[in-house]
């Protein structure tokens, strides 16, 4: 029998789960919830060989789509909530109206038949975008969506499919934003009452992203950046500032992508004159990640757009001293004291129309520089640390937490 003050958790992600930045929070978030004893069921994306035991044992529904290899249930590719993803993927540019219903029709079976064998207590929905409609077919029970940014992108290129959004919204008890941009943004973009949306953040797992710990080797100074290669996490700008630098050190991306991705940064870096002292490290697990950030000397995160922002959150964990485009997540996380301090820095975001790259490469290059040139001392590095030390994903969860018991008890 399960504890009387539990709850019971239904979770749909139309995206494969831990390896984007909503798959994380999901990820993060069941285990929180186990730990407080709630239950949980989740729909989520996958291809046939994908297998998500070791994240939700048995208790998960995969919506299995195909790729180039596999044949899935449904014959098109994973909806890419990005349109470069790490996996084999489709862009809702190119998704047809048949295969939109497909989709649609497949989460609206497998939450079907979990309202009626688990009868959730609450649903809750990543990403506000195209399955945020299925919240109007279940509307018996209380829903909620996580904005993790990459919707509202969506909906600028994308707005043909506003309407499954606007459709749902109404049935939604509570709208939850990873940035205090995206919270603004939402709110013009749908109209959402104040009171039915909130800031909250995402969060880091403390258990491995910590200033104490091991940490990677190296005899030159580093510069770290972690992210996906897609355009818009401003990698280029990052290996361009990397090549105006006076001091020494050697820069490390970790990240995947597109092979064609990955390929442009290289060739980058040879045109640069910087390709001798850049490491592609690809995707690692995150203790290794971890490693990286206790040692680095400064962690960059040089994206153009920026919802939220983990790896920048976790790097703070780790310590690290920080430089990022003031934009989204990163106003919410280098504020006050870090910055007056000089252990990290905002430099002022690209403008994307007009000629501005020259200039925000320039402020990136003399953001780490000065940060090279001061290297921080162990105390500094756990003033960091402590800055962020509330921004746990137990933290989190706890306030999402007391939303869902909230509107359980309003009945």
């Amino acid at each position: 029998m399960r504890p009387a003050r539990s709850l019971r958790i239904l979770s749909v992600l139309g995206q494969k789960p831990g390896m984007t930045g909503s798959g994380v929070l999901l990820r993060e978030l069941w285990s929180c919830a186990s730990r407080q004893g709630d239950e949980q069921q989740v729909v989520v994306a996958g291809y046939p060989s994908d297998n998500y035991l070791d994240l939700f044992g048995e208790n998960y529904q995969k919506i299995c789509y195909s790729d180039e290899s596999q044949m899935g249930d449904l014959p098109f590719p994973i909806l890419g909530m990005s349109n470069v993803m790490p996996y084999p993927s489709m862009r809702y540019c190119d998704v047809s109206e048949m295969q939109l219903q497909d989709h649609l029709r497949e989460y609206r079976n497998s939450m079907r038949e979990l309202v009626g064998s688990f009868r959730p207590d609450v649903i809750h929905i990543h990403h506000l975008w195209v399955l945020v409609a299925l919240a109007s077919e279940f509307s018996s029970i209380p829903s909620f969506v996580t904005v993790h940014g990459t919707g509202l992108k969506q909906l600028v290129e994308n707005s043909r499919f506003r309407h499954f959004v606007q459709s749902g919204l109404s049935a939604v008890r509570g709208v939850f934003c990873v940035s205090r941009d995206i919270l603004e943004d939402a709110k013009r973009a749908y109209s959402i009452p104040s009171a039915k949306i909130s800031f909250m953040g995402n969060g880091f797992n403390e258990r491995i992203f910590d200033v104490m710990g091991e940490r990677a080797q190296s005899s030159v100074p580093i510069v770290l950046a972690v992210g996906k290669f897609v355009d818009w996490k401003g990698h280029r700008f990052l290996i361009r500032a990397c090549s105006r630098l006076s001091s020494a050190y050697r820069l490390v991306i970790i990240g995947s992508g597109p092979h064609k991705e990955k390929s442009k940064l290289e060739a980058l870096a040879q045109r640069e004159g910087v390709h001798d002292k850049t490491l592609f490290l690809g995707q690692v697990d995150h203790g290794e990640v971890a490693r990286w950030m206790r040692r680095a000397d400064v962690f960059v995160l040089p994206s153009i757009k920026e919802p939220f922002g983990l790896a920048l959150l976790e790097a703070l964990a780790c310590g690290c001293p920080s430089v990022a485009g003031a934009i989204g997540g990163p106003k919410d996380l280098l504020m006050g004291a870090l910055c007056t301090e000089g252990l990290a820095t905002l430099v002022p975001p690209l403008i994307e129309r007009g000629d501005d790259e020259d200039r925000y490469v320039e402020d990136l290059a003399e953001a780490i520089d000065r940060h090279l040139a001061n290297p921080a001392t162990e105390a500094q590095r756990r003033t960091i640390a402590a800055t962020v030390a509330g921004m746990t994903w137990d933290n989190v969860y706890a306030a999402i937490r007391k939303a869902y018991a909230r509107v359980r008890s309003e009945g």
